[in-house]
């Protein structure tokens, strides 16, 4: 196991779970070419579309090791009629829900399984994407901890 596994085993769960999602995926490395092929040929929205995440790792001197994600994911929806202002924020609303929603299942986690950084930063920032398919939505920017030990220290 990786690093980058553990984090999406975590992540990947948090955002299936919340209603209506119905695609999730993690790029290879911070290219888009898993959500172009996907959206050619199943149903990508609503979804959410995480870049493989960068991480530093750090020791609490009590031989607990926490990787530190920098975490950017992107939840777009489709809107029912392309070129309709209203259609389109409606689609850019039911995406920024279905982000704060995932950042609410994050938050309710912190302490337990994830620690998040002080003061608890969330950035949200509306995106369109108009090369394959005219989808709207947002980039969550956020940073979290997750224990790694086991995976760092396995025998």
């Amino acid at each position: 196991m990786s690093v980058t596994k553990e984090f999406w085993d975590y992540f990947k769960p948090i955002c299936e779970s919340v209603e209506g999602v119905v695609y999730t995926q993690m790029s290879d490395g911070n290219r888009w070419e898993r959500i172009l092929e996907s959206s050619r040929k199943e149903k990508t929205y609503p979804g959410v579309f995480a870049l493989r995440p960068k991480y530093k790792l750090t020791d609490n001197g009590a031989d607990q090791t926490l990787g530190w994600f920098d975490v950017t994911f992107f939840v777009f929806c489709y809107p029912e009629k392309v070129g309709s202002y209203p259609h389109e924020d409606a689609a850019l609303d039911h995406a920024e829900e279905i982000a704060a929603e995932i950042y609410r299942k994050l938050r309710a986690d912190d302490g337990r399984s994830i620690l998040f950084d002080d003061g608890r930063p969330i950035h949200f920032e509306p995106v369109s994407w108009l090369l394959t398919d005219a989808a709207y939505g947002y980039e969550v920017k956020v940073k979290f901890a997750l224990p790694v030990n086991a995976i760092l220290y396995a025998s």
